[in-house]
């Protein structure tokens, strides 16, 4: 005789055995905790150029923006390393002065000072010369509450980017939408996940697939930034991204991408020194920077 189980009710259920749809994920934030440029309220007459590009489009490209002597000495630097993927810590500037001579000049943290009302903090490279290849995402989910939207990160050119090589791939305007936080994901993975470092990886198990649906929901063109050297790509940190798979893996992708928080909003992480007066830097030391 078959005996047919009870089906349990979802309520009964661990969330972190569930798959969320994208309005628990979600969350409209108030002007009042959100940057200047952001907020729904605003006086639009008042913003400068890049802000009002910023706030419209959520990326800005400054062409021919960095110095080429500070671009030449960090290549220089980052060639003698030999590995693909960068440098084997999330913070190399530690211990590279050329990362922060560069990721750190001053008309670069000037202008992200410009776009957020508040000088931005360094405190992540992504030094690889190849496509990261992750799928489409945004940054800010990544974040504890306060920071709300002081997160900006920044793609550096240091050559021609051929579009072969797996380019950056944006959706225009996607920085509008719905706002993805971090503490609704956290519900999702298990408590033993939640407390590793590695949790954002294992929140792609369902949020790649609901961003991958929110792009084709919305149906707006990506674009692509094909960069000569120099140029500068700075994208808000809901904008929806990703790294192309590279269609010639014998191609390099020479850049450096630098996360930066708003440096009176990252209370996790509350030292912070000025780069020879000029931007600012969180110390932060994971065992690894001072190897290399």
């Amino acid at each position: 005789m078959l005996k047919f189980l009870k089906k349990q009710p979802q309520a009964d259920i661990p969330k972190w055995e569930q798959m969320p749809r994208w309005d628990d994920l979600v969350e409209d934030m108030p002007d009042d905790r959100i940057p200047l440029i952001d907020r729904k309220v605003l006086d639009i007459s008042k913003l400068t150029v890049d802000q009002k590009i910023f706030r419209d489009q959520g990326f800005l490209i400054l062409k021919d923006f960095l110095p080429e002597n500070l671009v030449d000495a960090y290549v220089a630097k980052r060639e003698r390393l030999n590995l693909p993927g960068g440098y084997p810590t999330p913070i190399p500037y530690m211990n590279v002065e050329e990362i922060k001579d560069l990721c750190l000049y001053q008309p670069l943290t000037g202008k992200l000072e410009e776009l957020f009302g508040e000088p931005m903090g360094m405190h992540l490279n992504l030094t690889g010369w190849v496509s990261t290849e992750r799928n489409w995402h945004q940054d800010e989910y990544l974040n504890p509450p306060g920071v709300a939207g002081w997160y900006v990160a920044v793609w550096m050119a240091l050559d021609t980017i051929h579009p072969d090589a797996g380019p950056f791939e944006y959706v225009p305007g996607s920085h509008k939408w719905d706002l993805v936080r971090r503490d609704k994901v956290l519900e999702y993975i298990s408590p033993e996940e939640r407390g590793k470092e590695t949790w954002p990886k294992q929140s792609e198990r369902f949020l790649t697939q609901l961003f991958e649906d929110k792009v084709k929901e919305k149906g707006i063109k990506s674009q692509y930034f094909l960069a000569e050297k120099g140029d500068v790509l700075i994208w808000h940190s809901r904008l929806m991204h990703r790294g192309t798979e590279p269609k010639n893996r014998n191609l390099q992708r020479r850049t450096i991408i630098t996360h930066y928080s708003g440096i009176n909003h990252r209370v996790d992480m509350p030292v912070k020194q000025q780069h020879k007066g000029q931007g600012y830097y969180f110390v932060l030391d994971d065992g690894k920077a001072g190897a290399y």
